[in-house]
């Protein structure tokens, strides 16, 4: 009977052992390093300002047309008068429910084509940072939280409208997968909302400051 109790009692005081053990290795340890990882995030956080944007060339050749002004490389009235279609159109189809997102890459393809070789070479050489983009939505008032498509939509739509009559027929071709591409979009709401974003991100920041540098085109115009 004794020695039943004796071997009771060793094997609770054991199991106490056991289990003080592991609280005191659990926290040194770190459930998946936590602390160490936290701090990590912390460190890659504060840096994030001063990063490089990687942009392909194609997304920020607006922000390039913005940045030339006042350089030699600064679009000139005859550019001016083919980018100024260019980027009504991009504006334009970006807010309409039929246009594929490969219409948008091609704009954005002929936007880039329209500026000449040192142009496009100046703009590829650019260093644009987080802190540059930031600037640059405040300089020129544009919302960072998406492209606005309410109000100045229909505003857009006419002036697209009423731009140089070989813009027709170039929508015409481009638009030629329209009816495919406005059935599967009334499928459900969520698909439809999906193919929005993909639009706007396949704009790029050309979209981003389509307003402003329209408005820059059109007052080279003027002059």
């Amino acid at each position: 009977m004794k020695k039943s109790i004796i071997i009771a009692s060793i094997l609770v005081l054991a199991g106490i052992l056991v289990a003080c053990a592991a609280r005191q290795q659990f926290p040194s340890g770190g459930p998946g390093g936590g602390p160490q990882s936290g701090s990590a995030g912390r460190q890659t956080g504060g840096g994030a300002s001063t990063q490089t944007a990687e942009l392909p060339l194609e997304s920020k050749v607006g922000i390039g047309i913005l940045k030339l002004e006042g350089t030699e490389q600064a679009v000139d009235a005859e550019e001016a008068k083919d980018l100024l279609v260019l980027f009504k159109a991009l504006k334009t189809l970006s807010t309409e429910s039929n246009t594929a997102v490969d219409e948008i890459s091609a704009l954005n393809i002929q936007i880039k084509n329209t500026l000449k070789a040192d142009q496009l070479a100046a703009i590829e050489k650019m260093s644009i940072t987080m802190q540059d983009l930031r600037t640059l939505t405040q300089s020129y008032g544009v919302e960072t939280t998406g492209y606005s498509s309410g109000t100045s939509s229909s505003s857009s739509r006419s002036n697209f409208n009423g731009g140089p009559g070989g813009m027709g027929g170039m929508i015409g071709g481009m638009m030629g997968g329209g009816p495919e591409s406005s059935s599967s979009t009334k499928a459900t709401p969520n698909a439809a909302a999906a193919l929005t974003i993909s639009r706007k991100a396949a704009g790029g920041y050309n979209l981003t400051f389509a307003d402003a540098i329209i408005k820059l085109l059109e007052s080279k115009i003027s002059q």
